[in-house]
């Protein structure tokens, strides 16, 4: 059933095409003329808008979610585009005037605007998802500056459009404007949802471009009363509807999932500003049309209301930010902000240190006294290095392990663990408990720049190698050197060959056995077991 639908719709986009491809042969080949019968350009161009609907509600079809409706509600605008042209040309009492005194060709006609403004909206909602307030309100921004300049320029160029009653105004500059902020929602729907590769935004832009060219045309044909069917600027009306049509009939994508690109829609926004205070300049040294002051004043609010979102944001990615880098319970630096770090301490000349820390014993802790005196305890002990460490920077990686780093050679730092190592001393309260909480620490010189290749790394290695030492130690306190490291291959590699003996059997190794003798009574009373390994 699908694959039969999508045949269907293939063949109604290449009539489409085909038909405004007429349109154009007819127009600008031919330079056929209005109403001379069923072959001539005027039927050719209800057919061709007519198909253009007919191929973008069925490829809309295909479509789900708001998407679906957002190329339905594009279909119904081209429809009514075609309806329009239907009346003109084919109905004798089209002179009748239809709603506010407009005529009924063009009540049908001009409903592709609105309904092609909000199909756009829901197609941005479902490519992309909801927009976020900024973004709908950079939008906003962008068509009330446009469509300030947009009154500006056409008051200028089309004088004549702009005499008698407002209705009258509205109606005579409804397809130049119109056009052009089609289009402009059109590139503004795109800018909300990142200017990304996509095959259905070009299929709109281009469509509308081409409208909008022929909507100018129309302008200043309409203002020197030379306007006449049958011409090019009828190939570029068209293009408009065979554009969404084109676009409705493209395979439904996923919607995206990739971050959105704001800064083009920033830079536009700023743009609509601009042309929308430059409209406001020109009010007051000239006459312009009541509704574009409207515009740009509203332009101007929104572009208010977009700063304090602007600031808004900000000040909440700078807590993000700060939640990103900050461990949750000690309020410490964390792992991802020790990192931030030590990549600056490797790009530094002057030498640093990385001190590794645990707890001894601490799941004892969370065993006996619960989770809740081990947070208290980690809590306590947080303050108690933050405060001796000073000003060296104190972070948590996690569990009861922490990490000091320190501007300064080895032999300072081993100094700073060894001042640490009682944790400020004194003992540590814990509901009716009393501990003594000692730490073992790790001392890492952290690399020169010219070092490891991977200097951040290879300095929380240095730290931990230190530390599996400092474990062992009864000082507790251990600093890395380059013999550690050989001692550290070598017993993972006995132990990986240990495993491998006694996994491969074949005598490597061997049990004897040791009598234990009782010396009083001159008997033997047990065995001691001794393993041989013939490494």
């Amino acid at each position: 059933m699908a694959a039969a639908w999508g045949r269907s719709v293939t063949a109604l986009r290449a009539a489409s095409v085909a038909a405004w491809a007429l349109v154009c042969v007819q127009c600008i080949v031919l330079r056929g003329s209005f109403g001379r019968g069923p072959t001539s350009v005027d039927a050719l161009v209800c057919v061709a808008a007519g198909l253009s609907a007919l191929t973008a509600a069925a490829g809309g079809l295909r479509w789900r979610g708001q998407q679906r409706w957002g190329f339905l509600l594009l279909a119904a605008g081209i429809g009514g585009y075609a309806v329009g042209y239907v009346l003109l040309f084919y109905d004798r009492s089209n002179h009748r005037d239809g709603i506010f005194g407009v005529n009924a060709s063009d009540c049908a006609s001009l409903l592709l605007y609105p309904l092609a403004y909000l199909g756009l909206c829901l197609l941005v909602w479902g490519r992309q998802g909801r927009p976020d307030r900024a973004a709908v309100v950079e939008g906003a921004v962008i068509a009330c500056g446009a469509g300030a300049v947009t009154l500006t320029v056409a008051s200028r160029l089309y004088p004549s459009l702009m005499v008698g009653p407002p209705l009258t105004v509205v109606y005579d500059l409804a397809y130049p404007v119109g056009g052009f902020t089609l289009l402009l929602g059109a590139v503004t729907a795109q800018t909300i949802s990142g200017w990304r590769a996509d095959r259905v935004w070009p299929w709109l832009t281009a469509g509308f471009a081409a409208m909008t060219a022929g909507d100018t045309a129309y302008g200043f044909a309409a203002a020197d009363h030379t306007f006449r069917f049958g011409t090019w600027s009828e190939a570029l009306y068209l293009a408009g509807p065979l554009g969404v049509a084109l676009a409705a009939s493209r395979r439904p994508g996923e919607m995206s999932t990739e971050p959105v690109d704001a800064r083009p829609a920033m830079v536009i926004a700023g743009v609509a500003t601009l042309t929308a205070i430059g409209t406001l300049v020109t009010a007051s040294i000239t006459s312009v049309p009541r509704a574009a002051v409207v515009l740009a004043a509203t332009c101007g609010v929104l572009a208010v209301a977009r700063t304090s979102l602007f600031l808004q944001q900000e000040r909440q990615l700078a807590h993000h930010q700060a939640l990103a880098l900050t461990d949750e319970l000690t309020k410490l630096p964390n792992r991802r902000s020790l990192l931030e770090g030590l990549a600056t301490a490797t790009a530094s000349t002057e030498p640093w240190s990385l001190i590794l820390l645990d707890l001894d014993n601490f799941k004892e802790v969370n065993d006996t006294l619960g989770h809740a005196a081990g947070d208290q305890l980690l809590n306590t002990v947080a303050q108690r290095l933050a405060a001796r460490a000073n000003p060296a920077e104190v972070y948590r990686l996690g569990g009861d392990e922490f990490a000091v780093l320190y501007e300064g050679g080895v032999d300072a730092a081993v100094a700073l663990a060894q001042d640490l190592r009682e944790l400020g001393g004194g003992l540590i309260s814990l509901g009716d408990a009393q501990l003594t909480v000692n730490a073992s620490f790790g001392v890492g010189l952290v690399p020169a720049p010219d070092g490891s290749p991977h200097p951040v790394g290879e300095a929380l290695r240095r730290a931990d190698v230190a530390l599996y030492r400092a474990k062992a130690s009864r000082t507790r306190v251990a600093a890395w050197h380059t013999d550690l490291d050989s001692d550290m291959r070598e017993r993972i590699q006995l132990a990986t060959e240990l495993r491998a003996a006694i996994a491969a059997g074949g005598g490597q190794l061997v049990v004897h056995l040791q009598p234990q003798a009782d010396a009083a009574e001159g008997h033997i009373t047990g065995y001691e077991a001794l393993v041989r390994w013939d490494h």
